[in-house]
């Protein structure tokens, strides 16, 4: 009987450790996440996209791909060549692998607009 409650409460100081643990992971990333954006913005001289009309301003897509950030410029009004970048401004076409690349395409989940000139 005495065995059985101490195991119980070791499993409720585990299943505790856990959620912690997950809490400040989670909190980390929201972190991490939020820094990349606004060092986007910044490097692309743009303001955060509150919904606003576009017109044929710049803008900036996000895109989210195991984990980390990526972003694409594009503008309505003009042709542009497809570049999608990292949060540290690496064009990933030019520093990942095709399998890597073809593998984003595919997976990638696309957040939505996050800047505009």
């Amino acid at each position: 009987m005495a065995k059985d409650r101490m195991m119980i409460r070791k499993g409720k100081w585990i299943l505790l450790l856990v959620i912690v643990s997950l809490i400040m992971v989670s909190c980390h990333k929201k972190e991490k996440d939020e820094l990349c954006l606004t060092q986007t913005l910044e490097r692309y001289g743009m303001t955060q996209y509150k919904g606003e009309d576009m017109g044929c301003r710049m803008f900036l897509t996000m895109y989210e791909y195991n984990n980390k950030l990526y972003f694409e410029l594009g503008n309505h009004c003009t042709d542009m060549e497809v570049v999608i970048e990292d949060c540290a401004g690496n064009n990933i076409e030019e520093t990942r692998s095709a399998l890597f690349n073809l593998q984003f395409d595919c997976h990638a989940l696309r957040i939505g607009i996050v800047g505009i000139e």
